[in-house]
């Protein structure tokens, strides 16, 4: 686990192949998406945040 990283809470298995790290950037750009601490959907983890805030377009 990085400091400073985040993590879905479900669907992930180590955290640091792409697949994984796109279900943490889904989780945690959801609509209803809750800090962490406040949410089951995303913890500590491997991806960082700065991935989830480059992205401006829907990712399929």
């Amino acid at each position: 686990m990085r400091p400073g990283g985040i993590e879905a809470a479900e669907g992930v298995s180590t955290g640091v192949s792409a697949a994984d790290r796109l279900t943490t950037i889904r989780a945690a750009i959801k609509d209803n998406a809750k800090p962490m601490g406040e949410s089951n959907d995303v913890q500590a983890g491997y991806a960082r945040y700065r991935y989830a805030l480059a992205h401006t377009r829907p990712l399929l």
